[in-house]
């Protein structure tokens, strides 16, 4: 693949977000957690919207847990600077953490025209 040369932040400021982005998907994990309790309720005879919901946040927590072990492994493998990094950064399948991890603020998980996070 091809990269037009592209500005980024810096390793150190990649490395802070990555562990940021760690952080937001472990909470994340734990309120999926709570909400897939729900569903071992024996008394629940079908899958409601929010019991769905709850299992695709948890598709979309692994989908973001790759992709960031994939991120921090490139930048492991390529310590040149800046340009690398952003190229890391570009790499990324899921826009929502192409843009957290740029430094831009994003929802709770929705793409910046404000649909649903990617699922994949």
């Amino acid at each position: 693949m091809i990269h037009a040369p592209v500005t980024g932040p810096t390793q150190a400021e990649a490395l802070l977000r990555g562990g940021q982005e760690l952080s937001r998907l472990a909470n994340a994990l734990r309120t999926a957690e709570c909400r897939i309790n729900t569903l071992l309720d024996p008394s629940a005879d079908q899958l409601s919207s929010d019991d769905l919901a709850a299992l695709q946040d948890l598709d979309r927590i692994i989908q973001s847990i790759d992709a960031l072990s994939a991120f921090i492994a490139a930048l492991s493998q390529n310590a040149g600077g800046i340009s690398d990094v952003a190229l890391a950064i570009e790499d990324l399948p899921l826009v929502d953490l192409r843009l957290r991890l740029r430094g831009h603020e994003t929802g709770q998980d929705t793409a910046p025209n404000g649909r649903s996070p990617e699922l994949f």
